[in-house]
């Protein structure tokens, strides 16, 4: 009997232990997005969740470790575990609803005491998901105790079952991340994670039984007490070991997730692929730990450390050039069938391609260990449990202090050293106590990885710089041309940077003695550089251009314009998203009396003094408050009213960003306006298809029945001013606020002499923008369909003209008294004080040196010169 039902009976249980990993990471995901709404996405606040989820795993393996050992069915504990998970899973999105609203508004009343707010945002995390994170740090202890009866079983049955959870793992980030959440949303993808909850119990049933029928009474060991094999410094350098593998393995994470965000662009496909290759490596190095027969774990162990380190000093040459092979890779795709779909293939090849060797070896560690650890079959459970702990505190303490500390205080490559000093570190004391090899072995692993790191020294560590000093390499999108015989007799031709990594470098890198003005920092949030001269200076945030004093000066100047010439009355502004700060400095040429500035990157903000000059030295206005936060979590928490808020979001195929054009935020911005406030936010029509636009504006009409569009006289940038009340414009007060010196000086900069060439850039009136915007699907927290929709559109180069179809500008109709420039006109006309010639041919002149779309708009103000005659 017992021959007959081990196979299958042991292949359900590995089944329900993959689908348990599946599961488990699917709910981290959900989680991380469902919290992000309330507590942000800063890094303190991602910080907190994932210490809560490890730090709940840890406590799981510890409790329920002990009591698997005392339990006569383990197996009956596992499937009442994997009911318990699935079951609450399910509650969290209903309980997330209720705790929020109790945290909100205790939140408000401590609003400007950081402590306290912090310790609400633990406090509010530990509550939803502490409980299920310690059931499900219970799952593997509790299954190790029913499937180790003897000692010699530990290594390969412990292993097996790491193996398949983490590769359930992986299953589950693709899952997640390429067809649930993009697909149907927050809600199924929970219920699926949950489902596979309870499948992970159905499998495991029919072996229960037999557990029933054919377990003795007593948890007895069938083999006598072993004799300790390993000496006490021995026990304590392996977990000191595994605590630094745990330690660096999530330093690693942390830090090529931003590689990752410099490298192939920060979208969420770019985030899943990676952390799918990690894991997938892992998932390798404990299935091969299985499979081996290994006679010295301590040896093996410390080898596997150093390797860790020669690997990944290795693959630097690699992980420098990701930039430039990715820009190749989707220069060759972006024209194909499926090229989306390779790309991403590509892009995970090229990950697995850095990190499948060393994370192999981190995968090594934790079986390893463990079977070092277990001394009594009487304590499988206690002892795999300590020892998952163990891992699980040195990740909690790597992703925290990689985060916090070592990325903004020794930035990517010293907190890659830091990183790669503990693992060797770990290796070092296990050779050093690892008497079943020789000494001779032992010199020699160390002799060669100080030849390793010796090489590595001698070629300089300065590939990082082809990682942070890139600036706008996403962009490349062509080709190097043949080469003609004509082309080269005349002149040698320039080297394109697609033709070698040379060239790619010459054309990209920020090199500090080529700038005047040069500026390079790092935070936890992103990498931030700062380029150019007085006269053309460029942010570059996570490679892509932020801000400029140039390029973006007429959308920055808008940005704060458009709103407050509209409500001339407004006192207290909100500002969300920082840049170079000229939106803000622009809000503080008004009489306004307070702008607070919100900005989710400290480093941003220390790169402002360099915008100085153009934004009016903002951050010294005795009106400006700033607050290091994010932007929703901002909205949610402040106790204060604004008459008018500015947004100014990233381009929404960076992940994250899509939450900041849902319509809960919208709801959030709508909620903290007073009674006529006004919402402006920024989104691009360049680089985005007419169904991501088309999403964008029916989300806003959704929460505001009144919207009005301003644009560049490109149509790439938008400006929407949104508000619950009819925008009626007081052309007097407008007129009165314009004159003043510091607005009227302000707009000049970008050429615009009179009212009416900044009215050219109203271009769709509420009334039009109803008609604009079909019916169909909006964006939510819930479903944020923009967030994977923005990346495609992102890489296939797509560019939206809805707006252009209602351009009454661009299409040269007649005037309508629709747009702010007719109304004005008939405004004036109504006065007595006709429009002038000189006053229409001024902004006929400004829209024309606009370029772009600037040469018709021109044409159309001519045009209504002679109507006016």
């Amino acid at each position: 009997m017992k021959n007959r039902t081990r196979h299958p009976l042991s292949f359900a249980i590995y089944t329900a232990f993959f689908l348990s990993g599946l599961a488990g990471l699917m709910h981290q995901v959900i989680w991380a997005r469902l919290l992000v709404q309330l507590i942000g996405s800063t890094a303190h606040a991602q910080m907190i969740v994932l210490a809560v989820f490890m730090g709940g795993l840890a406590i799981g393996a510890t409790w329920f470790g002990k009591l698997a050992d005392q339990h006569r069915y383990p197996l009956r504990l596992y499937i009442i575990l994997e009911l318990f998970i699935g079951g609450y899973c399910l509650l969290v999105p209903w309980l997330l609803y209720l705790a929020g609203v109790g945290y909100v508004g205790i939140a408000r009343s401590f609003f400007d005491q950081g402590a306290l707010t912090l310790l609400l945002r633990v406090s509010l995390v530990t509550l939803l998901i502490l409980g299920p994170s310690v059931l499900m740090g219970a799952t593997l202890p509790v299954m190790s105790r029913h499937l180790v009866h003897r000692l010699k079983d530990t290594k390969k049955r412990v292993a097996n079952l790491y193996a398949l959870n983490s590769f359930g793992a992986v299953v589950g980030t693709a899952l997640a991340g390429f067809v649930m959440l993009p697909l149907f949303g927050i809600h199924a993808a929970l219920g699926v994670a949950s489902l596979l909850n309870f499948v992970a119990a159905a499998v495991v049933i029919r072996a229960a039984l037999y557990e029933t029928r054919a377990r003795p009474p007593k948890n007895i060991s069938v083999s006598p007490l072993p004799k300790a094999s390993y000496r006490t410094e021995q026990y304590v350098v392996a977990l000191f070991a595994l605590f630094c593998t745990g330690f660096a393995a999530m330093s690693y994470e942390v830090l090529f997730n931003r590689i990752i965000a410099l490298a192939f662009g920060a979208s969420t496909y770019s985030f899943s692929i990676m952390l799918m290759s990690f894991i997938t490596g892992i998932s390798i190095g404990s299935a091969i730990v299985a499979r081996l027969n290994i006679t010295r774990p301590l040896w093996l162990l410390g080898l596997s450390q150093l390797g860790v380190v020669a690997a990944l000093l290795a693959a630097t040459p690699l992980i420098s050039r990701m930039p430039y092979l990715i820009d190749l890779l989707r220069i060759a795709l972006q024209n194909t069938t499926y090229g989306f779909e390779l790309y991403q293939v590509g892009k995970g090849l090229l990950c697995l391609g850095v990190l499948l060797v060393p994370t192999i070896f981190l995968g090594f560690s934790f079986p390893l260990v463990t079977s070092i650890q277990v001394r009594n079959p009487q304590e499988i459970g206690a002892r795999v449990g300590s020892t998952y702990a163990w891992n699980t505190l040195g990740n909690v303490m790597g992703v925290a202090i990689t985060g916090l500390v070592l990325l903004p205080v020794l930035g990517l490559l010293g907190a890659f050293h830091f990183s790669l000093a503990l693992n060797l570190a770990g290796g070092i004391a296990l050779l050093a106590v690892a008497g079943e090899s020789g000494y001779g072995r032992r010199i020699a692993a160390g002799a060669t990885i100080s030849l390793v790191i010796l090489i590595y020294s001698q070629q300089g560590s300065d590939w990082s710089d082809a990682i942070n000093l890139a600036r706008n390499h996403l962009r490349l999108r062509t080709a190097p041309p043949p080469l003609t015989e004509a082309s080269v007799s005349v002149s040698p031709p320039k080297a394109h940077p697609a033709s070698s990594f040379e060239a790619w470098q010459q054309t990209y890198i920020a090199r500090q003695r080529e700038h005047e003005e040069f500026f390079f920092t790092e935070d936890a949030h992103a990498t931030v550089l700062v380029t150019g001269n007085a006269d053309n200076r460029h942010l570059y945030v996570n490679t892509k251009p932020d801000a400029s004093n140039t390029n973006d000066l007429d959308t920055q100047l808008l940005m704060a314009h458009a709103p407050l010439l509209l409500a001339t009355e407004a006192r207290k502004v909100l500002i969300i998203g920082y840049g170079s700060g000229i939106t803000a400095g622009s809000a503080l040429r008004h009489p306004i009396d307070q702008a607070d500035i919100v900005e989710i990157s400290p480093a941003v903000l220390r790169a402002g003094h360099l915008f100085e000059r153009d934004n009016y030295q903002v951050l010294q206005d005795a009106r400006a408050r700033t607050y290091i936060e994010d932007g929703q979590s901002f909205l949610h928490t402040a106790p204060e009213r604004y008459d008018v808020i500015i947004s100014q979001p990233p381009n929404p195929w960076i992940a994250g960003v899509g939450g900041l054009f849902t319509v809960d935020y919208f709801q959030s911005a709508r909620d903290r306006l007073t009674a006529h406030g006004l919402f402006t936010f920024w989104f691009h029509a360049y680089e985005q298809s007419d169904e991501s636009v088309g999403l964008i504006l029916r989300t806003v009409a959704a929460v505001f029945p009144h919207v009005m569009l301003f644009a560049d006289n490109d149509l790439g940038n938008l400006i929407a001013v949104a508000s619950m009340s009819p925008i009626k414009p007081n052309f007097t007060k407008m007129e009165r606020r314009y004159q003043t010196p510091g607005v009227k000086q302000d707009l000049a900069r970008l050429g615009i002499s009179n009212l009416v060439g900044f009215l050219s850039h109203h271009r769709i009136s509420p009334s039009q923008f109803a008609a604009l915007h079909a019916s169909g699907p909006v964006n939510t927290v819930e479903h944020q369909q923009l967030e994977y929709m923005a990346p495609r559109s992102f890489f296939q180069r797509d560019n939206s003209f809805l707006l252009e179809q209602y351009d009454p500008l661009i299409k040269g109709t007649s005037a309508r008294d629709e747009i702010l420039l007719d109304r004005y006109i008939s405004y004036r006309a109504k006065a007595d004080e006709p429009m002038t010639r000189m006053e229409l041919t001024a902004a006929a002149r400004y829209t024309h040196s606009m370029g772009g779309y600037g040469p018709k708009v021109a044409t159309a103000i001519i045009a209504r010169l002679t109507e006016l005659k």
